[in-house]
């Protein structure tokens, strides 16, 4: 038996991207040393700097969910965090545009 939805469910998914800067960088992307490929909901997303928060749009840019652009230059051996929830449906959309769960 098949049950239909009329609202969408999502499941968040947890992500964190991790990097030691060499010193000089402005822009952050690609795949961190455990694996991990920047990736991000933008809006979502939460920089770390040495264990502190930074601010979204003063200390940092985060328009595409792939890369970050920092308003200051980081130093040899700074600390990078980025942690992010990237969400996704749960449920099949179907032609009705209904949600599908079987």
């Amino acid at each position: 038996m098949t049950r239909s939805y009329t609202t969408a469910s999502t499941q968040n998914s947890p992500r964190t991207w991790r990097y030691t800067a060499v010193g000089g960088e402005t822009t952050l992307s690609g795949v961190d040393g455990f694996s991990t490929t920047l990736s991000y909901a933008v809006g979502g997303e939460q920089l770390f700097v040495n264990g502190v928060l930074l601010e979204r749009g003063v200390d940092y840019t985060a328009t595409n969910g792939t890369s970050v652009t920092l308003s200051n230059a980081l130093v040899l051996g700074d600390l990078v965090t980025i942690n992010s929830q990237n969400t996704y449906p749960a449920f099949n959309r179907n032609s009705r545009g209904r949600f599908d769960c079987s």
